[in-house]
């Protein structure tokens, strides 16, 4: 008998109770949050999940571990949302005990951001056949990790700019000036948990190329823009090859799949790219501006990642047909 005979999901009684403590957490933690505006977009992930996770039980129920974390990320939002990252009592206990230079709550959320994401995209691709090979589902797991805790980044960033604050007062950077990378490392190490060093370099700097300035002074703009085409390109180039890979050597079932798992893959080769600069940078002893060409952007990460997603997008969208067409051609050959 196989394993997925065997399955068994989780009693809907246990699921009822969750589900209470997750209301009454959510009850308690809205009478008096430290900023009303903040707790609504913490805890809106959970306001999302619940009635998802009920709506989806019967069809596809998840494992009892899958929602015991789930349950257990939903309190971290939770709390967050209470406070803010920034004030969470026991994050400044941490604090003191490691000496730290901030409050490190938040990346205990990033953390599990990775982790419980990973473990959905494993039982999905899995169960539902879409991918076949563990290894291969591992690796796709992770990157559909690292592409929402991209997309998280990216909903921050236009969250923050909509309601008119700052950085570090509705993400609490806390004056980390790389907390969006490190918040996606967090992310990262839950999703490897749960299963190539690139340099940016040539001849001008990124902030320096002479045709970017061009450009600059065309649409006057605050900066030089030549590092938003690379990101452009550095999410069509990714996502077309991993659709190739992904389709030829039969490591997905349909071409919908593919083509959401390749921008997944080219969201995860985009924030690795951010945190390679990072670590780049914080081992070379230079700061975010002077190594990365930030030009004065506290957003440019979010930004890079946007025109990466957008490359990723084109290449599914725009290129689609020619693209499959050049596939199903090279397979008819390989076929012959």
């Amino acid at each position: 008998m196989s394993a997925a005979s065997n399955f068994s999901p989780v009693s809907p009684r246990i699921l009822c109770v969750a589900t209470a403590l997750i209301v009454a957490a959510l009850i308690i933690s809205g009478v008096a949050p430290y900023e009303r505006a903040t707790w609504l977009m913490e805890v809106m992930p959970v306001l999302i999940a619940v009635p998802v996770l009920a709506w989806t039980y019967k069809r596809f129920p998840l494992t009892g571990l899958l929602y015991f974390l789930i349950f257990l990320h939903m309190l971290i939002l939770i709390v967050g949302g209470t406070y803010t990252y920034a004030r969470v009592p026991v994050g400044f206990v941490v604090q003191d005990w490691f000496d730290l230079a901030r409050n490190p709550y938040d990346k205990l959320g990033h953390f599990w951001q990775g982790l419980v994401p990973a473990l959905v995209a494993k039982e999905i691709l899995l169960r539902k056949g879409h991918v076949t090979g563990r290894k291969m589902a591992a690796f796709l797991s992770i990157c559909v990790a690292m592409a929402i805790s991209a997309w998280y980044e990216l909903i921050e960033w236009w969250a923050a700019l909509l309601m008119g604050q700052g950085a570090d007062e509705f993400l609490g950077l806390q004056g980390d000036e790389w907390d969006t990378q490190s918040d996606m490392w967090f992310a990262c190490m839950g999703a490897l948990f749960a299963m190539l060093i690139l340099i940016v370099g040539g001849t001008y700097t990124y902030a320096r190329v002479p045709v970017g300035f061009v450009v600059q002074d065309w649409f006057d703009l605050a900066r030089n823009p030549y590092d938003k085409l690379g990101h452009f390109w550095q999410g069509l180039v990714p996502a077309l090859v991993a659709k190739e890979i992904l389709l030829r050597k039969g490591h997905v079932m349909g071409r919908k799949m593919a083509a959401f798992l390749s921008i997944c893959v080219a969201m995860a080769i985009s924030a690795w790219y951010e945190l390679i600069e990072w670590w780049a940078a914080l081992l070379m002893g230079q700061g975010a501006d002077e190594f990365l060409g930030l030009q004065g952007d506290e957003w440019d990460t979010q930004s890079d990642m946007w025109f990466a997603c957008m490359g990723a997008l084109f290449a599914m969208l725009i290129l689609r047909r020619w693209h499959d067409r050049q596939i199903a051609r090279l397979q008819e050959g390989r076929n012959c």
